[in-house]
């Protein structure tokens, strides 16, 4: 039956990333998309629990913890007691078959893939990969699960001590390693008890990767989170406390973590390094809690963003770049009502202030407000310095003047993009909207 559904995560991720400049039917696309998604997990959800059920339902013997590399330099986060931890919060049979795992640096697995060059080898061992926090280098891939021998391996942390770390990570990079974990024992029941029973075939590379996420979402919110609230409650409530000096807002711990069921500019993570970096750095505390309300826009994180604008705007209610980054939140929010009149007290207060005028045309799209989207590009065009913004006023009044019946016009806005090799994308969106208004 999940079969016949065909709708996958790509097209919902495709579905968001479109442009329209019809909302309502990016919204029914979008729309549909998720319900199509819904409806295949839940079928695939229910077979699972049946199978679940033809699973071992005693308890089994811990798998094998192997340490291939130990060193000062090198660390592992998580222990052998969090995985035999983990591995009884787990559904009975997951790990029916596991030969063993291992924790090792990975040097060699992480040279495998064409990106690999563009990796940096760590100061301390040479392995290519990441510094994610100050003094704290990742590889290039975190884990692994080796079918052929049914094995999951696991890839330490480089740790340069001379560089102190001002945020605690003791539960941070457990959180982020267990989570791995769990993704890689979702590969090994994939490939041990659903594979072999004819649910797909192993070489379909991304219906196996999806299923991996699903699961790895759904067991660090319902098995490695709560292990770690409870294991180690002292190092949580330091992380989340440090967050919400620092960073103004109080997380939950499974909001660390994102879902990697969804496609993301940015990801919290990334939201916390840098405002790590910024912390250490000296930067000053304004300064400091706008770019994490910007690293949490684009992590998609609309809501917690819009709490650190809350206390930024508490200090310095006249906060420009603040009050329009709250209102181009808005507008990706789709209360466009409420994102124009903000957008409106911006550039009253700096008339060339170009992402409010950019935010100010959005707002008035989403309202369909088409005269007023002809209007404000006009005149953004007197004030614009930079090709690109022009160029995407000049797209925006191009779909305002043909929305209202101006062909002349729009057409005379088309030719004037057309001029341009870097708009091509820009005139095909235009194109395909006016054959779908027909």
């Amino acid at each position: 039956m999940a079969r016949s559904i065909h709708t996958t995560r790509k097209d919902l991720r495709e579905a968001r990333l479109r442009s329209y400049r019809d909302e309502k039917i990016k919204a029914t696309e979008v729309a549909e998309a998720k319900k199509e998604l819904a409806r295949k997990r839940s079928i695939k959800e229910s077979i699972l629990d049946l199978r679940r059920a033809e699973s071992v339902v005693g308890p089994t013997s811990p798998v094998p913890i192997r340490v291939l590399d130990n060193a000062p330099h090198i660390f592992h986060a998580a222990t052998a007691a969090d995985i035999e931890a983990i591995q009884e919060r787990l559904p009975p049979g997951v790990m029916e078959g596991l030969s063993e795992i291992v924790f090792s640096l990975g040097e060699h697995i992480q040279l495998e893939g064409e990106d690999s060059n563009i990796w940096d080898p760590d100061p301390i061992t040479s392995r290519i990969g990441v510094e994610i926090l100050p003094g704290f280098y990742k590889g290039r891939i975190w884990g692994t699960y080796d079918h052929p021998v049914c094995r999951i391996t696991l890839h330490a942390f480089v740790f340069d001590p001379s560089k102190p770390t001002a945020m605690p990570t003791v539960a941070y990079f457990k959180l982020q390693i267990l989570s791995t974990f769990v993704h890689e024992v979702a590969h090994h029941f994939d490939h041990t008890q659903r594979v072999a029973r004819g649910r797909w075939l192993a070489h379909e590379e991304e219906k196996v990767e999806r299923f991996a996420d699903d699961r790895q979402h759904a067991w660090t919110q319902t098995c490695v989170v709560p292990y770690l609230e409870e294991a180690y409650p002292h190092d949580v409530a330091e992380l989340l406390q440090w967050l919400e000096v620092n960073g103004a807002v109080r997380f939950s711990l499974g909001e660390l973590i994102p879902d990697r069921r969804h496609f993301y500019v940015s990801t919290i993570q990334q939201a916390v390094e840098e405002l790590l970096k910024d912390v250490q750095g000296g930067t000053n505390r304004i300064e400091r809690l706008f770019s994490f309300a910007v690293n949490l826009k684009i992590a998609d994180l609309y809501e917690r963003a819009q709490e650190v604008i809350n206390n930024i705007l508490a200090t310095a209610p006249k906060h420009e770049d603040a009050l329009e980054l709250r209102a181009s939140i808005w507008n990706f929010q789709g209360q466009y009502a409420m994102a124009a009149p903000l957008a409106l007290q911006v550039l009253a207060s700096n008339p060339r202030n170009h992402r409010a005028r950019i935010t100010l045309t959005r707002a008035h799209e989403g309202l369909e407000q088409w005269a007023k989207v002809i209007e404000t590009t006009t005149d953004s065009l007197t004030v614009f310095d930079d090709e690109f913004d022009r160029l995407d006023a000049l797209a925006s009044r191009c779909s305002a003047y043909w929305k209202l019946g101006k062909q002349e016009e729009s057409n005379r806005d088309l030719t004037a993009l057309q001029n341009f090799k870097r708009t091509s994308w820009r005139v095909k969106r235009i194109l395909r909207d006016r054959e779908r208004a027909k």
